[in-house]
């Protein structure tokens, strides 16, 4: 039980596949167990299909194993303020209020009971969320977390509140609590007990329930030592488990700008990873054809892992994360509109067939670029946050054209992957499964370091709305060339021979067809070619590669120990912090007399 799937040496072999405990299972199309619906279980479940027009596509978890990431991203699962766990059986009242991303923890170190068959039997909650890492593990796919620890869901009622007043939570100078995460309260991460607390949570998971990472939301209210001391902690049991976080504040914090980790202090935390805001928007802006230099500039920037050798002479953005393992590359994620639903939105596009190539022209962009690549539940599909008439929302849903930018309290219809929507478009979830088959094969697409990016990584030509560029191959290694359009075509010469694995609206990891001479490449396309050498597998007809084969583990269910009791609940693990609350009533000169000792 206590392994991983080995599909990691470096952090940035990793692919981020983003979802929440409810997206995947709770559709009618996901045809799994009805009882485990939205549940961890659901997600255990292999072998369901769902079948129309004689077209039978997987669902559920076999379609993240089809789509062959090797991580997949949960929502929080800890405790949440948010859904009435009494109330599992009120059908009207779980209509409305049965979902939540969960950001509101209140117990962090507990399982919220409204994913489990049982929320009043702590031992089932724990056993069957352990069933659902190893149902990953055995797909060969690592498990990664999402964390809250900038804010709690109140300040008097929490546990931290009751057992040390203030000492948690920062204030502002006029005594008032800081809002930073603009919930209404932050926590103080570079308070002694409460980063040995968040360390030993993280250990806590890292242990006992196997999670390979952990993303850090509004990483920017936490401090940089604190993440320093998370990472060393994390390499005492793996040092391939993977650190990563939004590198922003939701609103102004006491906590001083240089010692925040924000994009700016980037380089002062090792293997920590954030969000690559310079790009995000840029990515999505020159594949839809906009042609600005500074778009043209900030897409290098996640082309070239951000590299110093690169970046350095932008006139159009900083550098900040100079290393790619630092580098989450990514155009959408869970707390704004689907990649389907922004082109439709705030780009104007109406066309389906335009929306589709538009969506696999962004994340194939993602996808070749050095650093970690994240995708977005259901973007394979198309995702589409549609709001039906019956449902009751509010100003922060921000629903536009009957679309919604900000689902996180609005019910399972709205966020759940229809798997009517796979069939339909079959060839997109095609297109990112083999250019995630692509990336995985080839070493080009995800280098380690900026070292040996500066080394391999040779730009042909960067103009306003097109790329070339060229990857070594290591040793006697074919080498790779990579073209990416915007909103117009060009041509690009070949001098020798090669195997065309992608063309902007196919992706084959055997190969598409052979190429050679002149090449014309149309508007929004990502073309990927790589050297006809002996050792390159040439074969078009070949069926995708089934990473469950090659990297799954194999767990005999009948012997799993059981859950051990110190997971039972967040009391317990507040205790578990030890003797060292005495030192608060002793007073805050140990932590000042820590504090300047550190400085």
């Amino acid at each position: 039980y206590d392994t991983r799937p080995d599909t990691v040496k470096n952090h940035t072999d990793y692919i981020l596949y983003e979802t929440h405990i409810k997206d995947l299972t709770t559709h009618p199309s996901w045809n799994g167990p009805e009882e485990m619906r939205g549940t961890f279980l659901g997600l255990t479940i292999s072998n369901t299909t769902y079948t129309k027009d004689n077209i039978t596509v997987k669902t559920g978890l076999d379609h993240i194993s089809e789509l062959g990431v090797n991580a997949v991203h949960l929502l929080p699962v800890m405790d949440s303020d948010t859904t009435d766990e009494t109330r599992l059986d009120d059908k009207e009242y779980m209509k409305q209020n049965g979902y939540n991303w969960g950001y509101m923890t209140k117990n962090f170190n507990s399982l919220e009971g409204a994913y489990s068959t049982n929320p009043f039997d702590g031992g089932k909650k724990v056993t069957e969320f352990k069933e659902l890492v190893m149902a990953f593990h055995e797909k060969g796919i690592r498990v990664v977390l999402d964390v809250v620890f900038n804010h709690t869901y109140e300040i008097e009622g929490s546990h931290f509140q009751i057992m040390a007043p203030d000492y948690f939570y920062r204030k502002n100078s006029d005594g008032t609590y800081s809002n930073g995460s603009g919930t209404g309260n932050e926590t103080a991460s570079e308070r002694y007990m409460f980063r040995k607390y968040m360390i030993d949570s993280i250990l806590f998971w890292a242990k006992e329930y196997n999670i390979s990472g952990f993303r850090f939301d509004l990483m920017g209210l936490h401090d940089v030592e604190t993440m320093n001391q998370i990472r060393e902690a994390v390499n005492e049991v793996d040092p391939t488990i993977i650190l990563y976080g939004e590198p922003w504040k939701a609103a102004d914090t006491p906590l001083p700008f240089e010692i925040q980790a924000v994009r700016e202090n980037m380089d002062k935390m090792d293997f920590i990873a954030s969000f690559n805001d310079v790009s995000r928007e840029a990515l999505k802006q020159f594949s839809f054809g906009d042609k600005k230099w500074q778009i043209s500039d900030k897409v290098k920037y996640a082309l070239t892992g951000a590299s110093y050798k690169f970046n350095r002479g932008s006139h159009h953005h900083a550098l900040y994360h100079f290393e790619p393992y630092r580098l989450i590359n990514y155009v959408t994620a869970h707390d704004n509109s689907t990649l389907r639903d922004e082109y439709y939105r705030l780009y104007g596009v109406r066309d389906d067939n335009k929306l589709m190539r538009l969506s696999k022209q962004a994340n194939a962009m993602v996808l070749t670029s050095q650093g970690i690549p994240f995708i977005q539940g259901g973007t394979e599909i198309m995702l589409s946050k549609k709001v039906p008439d019956w449902v009751k929302y509010s100003s922060d849903n921000r629903v536009d054209l009957g679309l919604s930018d900000n689902s996180y309290n609005l019910p399972e219809e709205v966020n759940q992957l229809d798997y009517n929507d796979k069939i339909k478009y079959y060839n997109v979830f095609d297109y990112y499964r083999q250019l995630i088959a692509i990336r995985r094969t080839f070493d080009h697409l995800r280098m380690a370091n900026s070292a040996e990016i500066d080394y391999r990584f040779i730009v042909h030509e960067q103009k306003e709305n097109y790329f070339t560029y060229l990857i070594k191959g290591h040793k006697n290694g074919p080498e790779m060339i990579i073209i990416h359009t915007g909103g117009t075509n060009t041509t690009y010469n070949l001098n020798k021979n090669y195997y065309m694995l992608a063309d902007g609206d196919k992706a084959n990891v055997y190969g598409l067809k052979e190429a050679n001479g002149n090449l014309v490449i149309l508007p929004h396309s990502t073309v990927i070619l790589i050297e006809a050498k002996g050792n390159v597998l040439y074969d078009p007809k070949a069926k995708p590669i089934n990473y469950e084969l090659m990297y799954g583990l194999n767990f005999d269910r009948e012997i799993q120990d059981t859950p051990k009791e110190h997971n039972i609940g967040q009391i317990i693990s507040l205790f578990a912090i030890g003797t060292g609350l005495i030192l608060i009533g002793l007073g805050i000169s140990f932590y000042s007399k820590r504090k300047r000792k550190n400085k």
